[in-house]
Protein backbone atom coordinates (compact mmCIF):
# COMPACT_ATOMS: atom_id res chain seq x y z
CA UNK A 1 0.00 0.00 0.00
CA UNK A 2 1.85 3.11 -1.07
CA UNK A 3 2.20 5.86 1.27
CA UNK A 4 4.27 8.10 -0.89
CA UNK A 5 3.82 11.13 1.90
CA UNK A 6 5.62 9.78 4.48
CA UNK A 7 8.41 7.90 2.37
CA UNK A 8 11.40 9.34 1.69
CA UNK A 9 12.04 10.73 5.36
CA UNK A 10 15.60 9.06 5.73
CA UNK A 11 18.81 10.52 4.19
CA UNK A 12 19.67 7.64 1.96
CA UNK A 13 23.04 9.19 1.89
CA UNK A 14 23.82 9.71 5.30
CA UNK A 15 25.90 6.76 7.57
CA UNK A 16 23.58 5.47 9.21
CA UNK A 17 23.09 1.71 9.05
CA UNK A 18 24.83 -0.71 11.34
CA UNK A 19 27.62 -2.38 8.85
CA UNK A 20 27.25 -5.41 10.82
CA UNK A 21 24.33 -6.61 8.60
CA UNK A 22 26.30 -6.27 5.40
CA UNK A 23 29.38 -7.96 6.31
CA UNK A 24 27.43 -11.24 7.97
CA UNK A 25 25.58 -10.99 4.26
CA UNK A 26 29.31 -11.00 2.63
CA UNK A 27 30.01 -13.71 4.83
CA UNK A 28 27.46 -15.42 3.75
CA UNK A 29 27.84 -14.96 0.18
CA UNK A 30 31.43 -16.33 0.88
CA UNK A 31 31.14 -19.03 2.88
CA UNK A 32 27.92 -20.90 1.45
CA UNK A 33 27.72 -19.63 -1.93
CA UNK A 34 31.46 -18.93 -2.70
CA UNK A 35 31.49 -15.23 -3.96
CA UNK A 36 34.15 -12.85 -2.77
CA UNK A 37 33.20 -10.15 -0.66
CA UNK A 38 35.08 -7.72 -3.93
CA UNK A 39 32.13 -8.71 -5.50
CA UNK A 40 29.33 -8.22 -3.54
CA UNK A 41 31.00 -4.59 -2.79
CA UNK A 42 30.95 -3.83 -6.47
CA UNK A 43 30.07 0.32 -6.38
CA UNK A 44 29.60 0.35 -3.25
CA UNK A 45 32.69 3.21 -1.80
CA UNK A 46 32.61 1.37 1.28
CA UNK A 47 35.91 1.26 2.47
CA UNK A 48 37.67 -1.94 4.66
CA UNK A 49 38.22 0.34 7.19
CA UNK A 50 34.26 0.59 8.06
CA UNK A 51 33.55 -2.89 7.24
CA UNK A 52 35.78 -3.90 10.03
CA UNK A 53 34.51 -1.37 12.52
CA UNK A 54 32.17 -3.81 14.77
CA UNK A 55 30.62 -0.11 15.66
CA UNK A 56 30.60 1.34 11.43
CA UNK A 57 27.84 2.81 9.82
CA UNK A 58 27.19 2.87 5.98
CA UNK A 59 24.55 4.46 4.18
CA UNK A 60 20.80 3.02 3.04
CA UNK A 61 22.05 3.48 -0.56
CA UNK A 62 25.99 1.36 -0.03
CA UNK A 63 23.21 -1.28 1.65
CA UNK A 64 21.05 -1.55 -1.06
CA UNK A 65 23.67 -1.55 -3.48
CA UNK A 66 25.16 -4.69 -1.26
CA UNK A 67 21.60 -6.47 -1.64
CA UNK A 68 21.26 -5.64 -4.58
CA UNK A 69 24.73 -7.09 -5.84
CA UNK A 70 23.76 -10.32 -4.08
CA UNK A 71 20.77 -11.12 -5.27
CA UNK A 72 22.03 -10.55 -8.97
CA UNK A 73 25.32 -12.44 -8.32
CA UNK A 74 23.59 -15.17 -6.66
CA UNK A 75 20.24 -15.35 -9.33
CA UNK A 76 18.38 -16.72 -6.09
CA UNK A 77 15.82 -14.16 -5.35
CA UNK A 78 14.70 -15.88 -2.42
CA UNK A 79 18.03 -15.12 -0.47
CA UNK A 80 16.70 -12.93 2.03
CA UNK A 81 14.62 -16.22 3.10
CA UNK A 82 17.76 -17.69 3.48
CA UNK A 83 19.80 -14.76 5.05
CA UNK A 84 17.19 -14.52 7.88
CA UNK A 85 17.72 -18.26 9.11
CA UNK A 86 21.17 -17.70 9.58
CA UNK A 87 21.04 -14.28 11.52
CA UNK A 88 20.86 -15.22 15.25
CA UNK A 89 19.56 -13.00 18.06
CA UNK A 90 23.50 -12.77 19.05
CA UNK A 91 23.73 -10.71 15.29
CA UNK A 92 22.23 -8.27 16.81
CA UNK A 93 24.23 -6.44 18.98
CA UNK A 94 23.51 -4.92 22.18
CA UNK A 95 19.92 -5.36 21.84
CA UNK A 96 19.82 -9.05 20.99
CA UNK A 97 21.45 -9.80 23.94
CA UNK A 98 18.63 -7.69 25.79
CA UNK A 99 15.88 -9.43 24.28
CA UNK A 100 17.44 -12.89 24.85
CA UNK A 101 17.80 -12.12 28.52
CA UNK A 102 14.42 -10.98 29.03
CA UNK A 103 11.91 -12.35 31.53
CA UNK A 104 9.03 -13.55 28.88
CA UNK A 105 8.33 -13.28 24.49
CA UNK A 106 6.36 -10.15 25.50
CA UNK A 107 9.05 -8.18 27.68
CA UNK A 108 11.91 -9.19 24.20
CA UNK A 109 9.34 -8.15 21.96
CA UNK A 110 8.76 -4.57 23.84
CA UNK A 111 12.45 -4.26 23.79
CA UNK A 112 13.27 -4.59 20.15
CA UNK A 113 10.07 -2.15 19.73
CA UNK A 114 11.78 0.63 22.03
CA UNK A 115 15.30 -0.02 20.20
CA UNK A 116 14.26 -1.44 17.02
CA UNK A 117 15.86 2.14 15.37
CA UNK A 118 19.43 1.52 16.63
CA UNK A 119 19.42 -1.80 13.81
CA UNK A 120 18.39 0.06 11.05
CA UNK A 121 16.72 3.32 9.81
CA UNK A 122 15.36 2.02 6.81
CA UNK A 123 12.26 -0.20 7.69
CA UNK A 124 9.71 0.87 10.89
CA UNK A 125 7.99 -1.41 13.19
CA UNK A 126 4.67 -0.86 14.56
CA UNK A 127 2.85 -3.42 17.10
CA UNK A 128 -0.72 -4.00 17.73
CA UNK A 129 -3.00 -6.55 19.46
CA UNK A 130 -5.75 -8.06 17.01
CA UNK A 131 -8.42 -10.92 17.35
CA UNK A 132 -6.12 -12.18 20.28
CA UNK A 133 -3.07 -12.11 18.19
CA UNK A 134 0.20 -9.79 18.75
CA UNK A 135 0.60 -7.65 15.53
CA UNK A 136 4.52 -7.00 14.56
CA UNK A 137 3.65 -4.70 11.82
CA UNK A 138 6.85 -4.04 9.08
CA UNK A 139 7.09 -1.04 6.55
CA UNK A 140 9.55 1.02 4.52
CA UNK A 141 11.03 4.05 5.52
CA UNK A 142 12.22 4.54 2.04
CA UNK A 143 11.18 3.15 -1.09
CA UNK A 144 13.06 -0.42 -1.55
CA UNK A 145 11.25 -1.26 -4.73
CA UNK A 146 12.80 -4.73 -5.67
CA UNK A 147 14.20 -5.29 -2.94
CA UNK A 148 11.21 -5.03 -0.73
CA UNK A 149 11.11 -9.24 -0.24
CA UNK A 150 14.32 -9.42 0.78
CA UNK A 151 14.13 -6.82 3.63
CA UNK A 152 10.84 -7.96 4.59
CA UNK A 153 11.54 -12.21 4.85
CA UNK A 154 15.20 -11.60 6.21
CA UNK A 155 12.79 -9.51 9.07
CA UNK A 156 10.16 -12.09 9.16
CA UNK A 157 12.58 -15.58 9.79
CA UNK A 158 14.52 -13.53 11.79
CA UNK A 159 12.12 -12.42 14.07
CA UNK A 160 9.89 -15.61 14.27
CA UNK A 161 12.96 -18.33 14.27
CA UNK A 162 14.83 -16.53 16.99
CA UNK A 163 11.34 -16.53 18.95
CA UNK A 164 10.71 -20.02 18.66
CA UNK A 165 14.38 -20.75 19.63
CA UNK A 166 14.64 -18.68 22.64
CA UNK A 167 11.01 -20.62 23.92
CA UNK A 168 12.29 -23.82 23.40
CA UNK A 169 8.67 -24.58 22.43
CA UNK A 170 7.64 -26.37 19.40
CA UNK A 171 4.39 -26.44 20.88
CA UNK A 172 0.84 -26.37 19.17
CA UNK A 173 0.48 -23.09 19.26
CA UNK A 174 3.24 -22.64 17.14
CA UNK A 175 0.24 -23.16 14.18
CA UNK A 176 -1.40 -20.42 14.98
CA UNK A 177 1.56 -17.61 13.87
CA UNK A 178 0.80 -16.73 10.59
CA UNK A 179 2.70 -14.34 8.30
CA UNK A 180 1.15 -11.66 5.80
CA UNK A 181 2.69 -10.32 2.58
CA UNK A 182 1.76 -7.03 1.16
CA UNK A 183 3.04 -8.34 -2.32
CA UNK A 184 1.64 -11.33 -4.71
CA UNK A 185 3.16 -14.88 -3.74
CA UNK A 186 6.28 -15.19 -5.44
CA UNK A 187 7.16 -18.31 -7.56
CA UNK A 188 9.69 -19.98 -4.67
CA UNK A 189 6.71 -19.43 -2.61
CA UNK A 190 7.40 -23.32 -1.04
CA UNK A 191 10.05 -22.50 0.05
CA UNK A 192 9.00 -20.12 2.69
CA UNK A 193 8.41 -23.11 4.51
CA UNK A 194 9.97 -23.30 8.19
CA UNK A 195 10.63 -26.30 10.78
CA UNK A 196 7.69 -25.21 12.33
CA UNK A 197 4.70 -24.63 10.59
CA UNK A 198 3.01 -21.39 9.95
CA UNK A 199 0.29 -19.86 7.92
CA UNK A 200 1.34 -17.60 5.14
CA UNK A 201 -0.80 -15.09 3.05
CA UNK A 202 -0.01 -12.90 0.23
CA UNK A 203 -1.53 -9.51 -1.02
CA UNK A 204 -2.37 -8.59 1.69
CA UNK A 205 -2.32 -4.57 2.83
CA UNK A 206 0.78 -4.65 5.21
CA UNK A 207 3.18 -7.05 5.55
CA UNK A 208 2.51 -8.30 9.28
CA UNK A 209 3.74 -11.51 11.50
CA UNK A 210 0.71 -12.52 13.96
CA UNK A 211 2.08 -14.27 17.13
CA UNK A 212 -1.30 -15.72 19.50
CA UNK A 213 -1.24 -13.83 22.89
CA UNK A 214 -1.04 -17.02 24.49
CA UNK A 215 2.82 -16.99 23.53
CA UNK A 216 3.63 -13.82 24.72
CA UNK A 217 3.85 -14.44 28.76
CA UNK A 218 6.32 -17.52 28.22
CA UNK A 219 9.77 -17.59 30.00
CA UNK A 220 12.78 -17.45 27.95
CA UNK A 221 15.48 -20.13 28.29
CA UNK A 222 18.05 -17.09 29.21
CA UNK A 223 15.77 -15.29 30.85
CA UNK A 224 18.31 -13.18 32.88
CA UNK A 225 17.62 -9.82 34.60
CA UNK A 226 20.63 -8.36 35.65
CA UNK A 227 22.24 -8.94 31.83
CA UNK A 228 18.82 -7.69 30.31
CA UNK A 229 18.94 -4.66 32.15
CA UNK A 230 23.11 -4.19 31.46
CA UNK A 231 22.31 -4.74 27.36
CA UNK A 232 19.29 -2.57 27.77
CA UNK A 233 21.27 0.58 29.54
CA UNK A 234 23.65 -0.38 26.38
CA UNK A 235 20.68 0.12 23.95
CA UNK A 236 19.46 3.23 25.46
CA UNK A 237 22.70 4.88 25.14
CA UNK A 238 22.96 3.77 21.15
CA UNK A 239 19.39 5.01 20.57
CA UNK A 240 20.19 8.50 22.28
CA UNK A 241 23.03 8.70 19.62
CA UNK A 242 20.63 7.59 17.02
CA UNK A 243 17.56 9.77 17.71
CA UNK A 244 19.88 13.06 17.18
CA UNK A 245 19.61 12.35 13.61
CA UNK A 246 16.50 11.39 13.92
CA UNK A 247 14.29 13.04 11.16
CA UNK A 248 11.24 14.98 12.88
CA UNK A 249 9.40 13.60 9.80
CA UNK A 250 10.45 10.40 11.09
CA UNK A 251 9.74 11.25 15.15
CA UNK A 252 6.48 13.01 14.55
CA UNK A 253 4.90 9.78 11.96
CA UNK A 254 6.04 7.15 15.45
CA UNK A 255 4.79 9.28 18.04
CA UNK A 256 1.20 9.08 16.21
CA UNK A 257 1.30 5.30 15.50
CA UNK A 258 2.85 4.08 18.54
CA UNK A 259 -0.01 3.83 20.51
CA UNK A 260 -3.12 2.42 17.53
CA UNK A 261 -6.05 4.54 18.30
CA UNK A 262 -4.92 7.10 20.44
CA UNK A 263 -3.50 10.15 18.37
CA UNK A 264 -1.91 12.87 20.77
CA UNK A 265 -2.48 16.21 19.66
CA UNK A 266 0.10 18.97 18.00
CA UNK A 267 0.84 20.31 21.17
CA UNK A 268 1.80 16.50 22.90
CA UNK A 269 3.27 15.76 19.51
CA UNK A 270 5.95 19.16 20.10
CA UNK A 271 6.99 18.41 23.62
CA UNK A 272 7.55 15.15 22.60
CA UNK A 273 10.33 16.10 20.43
CA UNK A 274 11.33 19.17 22.50
CA UNK A 275 10.20 21.81 20.78
CA UNK A 276 7.22 24.14 20.74
CA UNK A 277 4.20 23.89 18.39
CA UNK A 278 4.69 26.72 16.23
CA UNK A 279 8.54 25.56 15.59
CA UNK A 280 7.41 22.02 14.68
CA UNK A 281 4.93 23.28 12.30
CA UNK A 282 7.34 25.66 10.65
CA UNK A 283 9.87 22.69 10.49
CA UNK A 284 6.74 20.46 8.83
CA UNK A 285 6.02 23.12 6.59
CA UNK A 286 9.63 23.20 5.21
CA UNK A 287 9.25 19.48 4.41
CA UNK A 288 5.97 20.51 2.56
CA UNK A 289 3.83 18.61 5.04
CA UNK A 290 1.90 19.23 8.47
CA UNK A 291 0.85 17.57 11.64
CA UNK A 292 -2.45 16.72 9.63
CA UNK A 293 -1.23 15.45 6.80
CA UNK A 294 0.76 13.12 8.79
CA UNK A 295 -1.74 12.18 10.83
CA UNK A 296 -3.94 11.56 7.86
CA UNK A 297 -1.64 8.88 6.61
CA UNK A 298 -1.14 7.12 9.58
CA UNK A 299 -5.40 7.05 9.90
CA UNK A 300 -5.86 5.88 5.63
CA UNK A 301 -3.04 3.05 6.71
CA UNK A 302 -4.92 1.95 9.72
CA UNK A 303 -8.54 2.40 8.14
CA UNK A 304 -7.29 0.07 5.73
CA UNK A 305 -5.37 -2.71 7.87
CA UNK A 306 -9.23 -3.11 9.51
CA UNK A 307 -10.94 -2.99 6.11
CA UNK A 308 -9.13 -5.64 4.74
CA UNK A 309 -7.95 -7.35 7.64
CA UNK A 310 -11.03 -7.25 10.42
CA UNK A 311 -14.07 -8.04 11.42
CA UNK A 312 -14.81 -4.31 12.64
CA UNK A 313 -17.24 -2.45 11.57
CA UNK A 314 -17.21 0.91 9.72
CA UNK A 315 -18.62 2.50 12.54
CA UNK A 316 -16.21 0.94 15.01
CA UNK A 317 -13.29 1.50 12.88
CA UNK A 318 -14.17 5.43 12.60
CA UNK A 319 -14.05 5.40 16.44
CA UNK A 320 -10.79 4.27 16.93
CA UNK A 321 -9.64 6.63 14.42
CA UNK A 322 -11.25 9.83 16.50
CA UNK A 323 -14.22 10.17 13.42
CA UNK A 324 -17.40 11.24 16.19
CA UNK A 325 -19.44 10.89 13.36
CA UNK A 326 -19.04 8.20 11.16
CA UNK A 327 -19.89 9.67 7.91
CA UNK A 328 -16.90 12.41 8.43
CA UNK A 329 -15.25 9.40 8.46
CA UNK A 330 -16.43 8.11 5.11
CA UNK A 331 -15.84 11.47 3.53
CA UNK A 332 -12.42 11.40 4.64
CA UNK A 333 -11.92 7.77 3.12
CA UNK A 334 -13.43 8.59 0.07
CA UNK A 335 -10.98 11.55 -0.50
CA UNK A 336 -8.40 9.61 0.22
CA UNK A 337 -8.91 6.94 -2.40
CA UNK A 338 -12.05 7.54 -4.24
CA UNK A 339 -14.09 4.75 -2.93
CA UNK A 340 -16.54 4.07 0.42
CA UNK A 341 -15.15 2.24 2.97
CA UNK A 342 -17.79 -0.58 1.96
CA UNK A 343 -16.75 -0.13 -1.21
CA UNK A 344 -12.67 -0.58 -0.53
CA UNK A 345 -13.53 -3.56 1.56
CA UNK A 346 -15.45 -5.27 -0.78
CA UNK A 347 -13.11 -5.10 -3.39
CA UNK A 348 -10.29 -5.94 -1.05
CA UNK A 349 -8.33 -3.25 -1.73
CA UNK A 350 -7.65 -4.10 -5.42
CA UNK A 351 -6.93 -0.93 -7.61
CA UNK A 352 -7.29 1.44 -5.00
CA UNK A 353 -4.06 2.94 -3.58
CA UNK A 354 -4.07 5.79 -0.97
CA UNK A 355 -2.48 8.22 -2.35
Amino acid sequence: MENTAIRGIVDVNKPCEPVIYSTALIRFLEEEKGISSEAVLENTTISQEVLEDPDGLITPTQRNAIVSNALRLTGEPDLGLQFGRQLKISSHGFLGFAVMSASSLMEGIQLMLKYFKTRTQMLEIYYSIEDNHAVIRIEEAILLEDLHPFAVESMFVCIYENAIAMLDDTGDNNNDVEARFSYPEPEYGQKYNIDSPIRLSFGRSANEIRFPLSMLDKPLVLADPTNSKLAESQCEKELEQTETSESILAKVRRLLTQDPGHFPNLEKVAESCNTSPRTLKRRLKLLNTSYQEILDNVRKQIAADHLLNSDKTVDEIARLLGYNDPSNFGRAFKKWTGTSPSGFRESKGQNQPLA
